[in-house]
């Protein structure tokens, strides 16, 4: 999986742009990236991403992606402690937490519940986050 942010030593969050509440949460992550230049976002209907999303099984369109920088992809819980990893303040805590099993369950029970009720999680994020691009 050759791509320009590889080359440039980029991570990809891959994301789905017709959802409401993934375009908020991708404004909220935005504000909470400690170094912005790491990260680079491709939207589910980009070609790019769709060369990665045809890399993966069936349900590739149930949770976001995550391609590290060496071209490993994430998903799920894993790619949302990857995300929360760009804050330089959680990278130690996480590592910690992350590492029990009960919480890694947790963790993933918790995000397949969210991508299944996305329009009753997304009236619990600011208005604000949602009317951004």
């Amino acid at each position: 999986m050759e791509s320009a942010s590889f080359k440039a030593g980029k991570a990809l969050i891959l994301y789905d742009d017709d959802c409401s509440f993934c375009k908020a949460t991708k404004n909220i992550v935005l504000r909470w990236i400690t170094d912005r230049e790491k990260v680079s976002w491709l939207p589910f209907s980009s070609d790019q991403a769709g060369e990665i999303l045809n890399t993966l099984d069936e349900d590739r369109y149930e949770s976001v992606v995550f391609v590290t920088q060496d071209g490993r992809v994430l998903r799920y819980e894993d790619a949302i402690i990857a995300i929360l990893k760009l804050n330089d303040n959680f990278k130690l805590i996480l590592g910690h937490i992350y590492a029990k099993k009960q919480l890694r369950v947790l963790l993933r029970r918790s995000y397949i519940w969210i991508a299944h009720h996305r329009n009753l999680a997304l009236k619990f994020i600011p208005k604000s986050y949602r009317d951004l691009p």
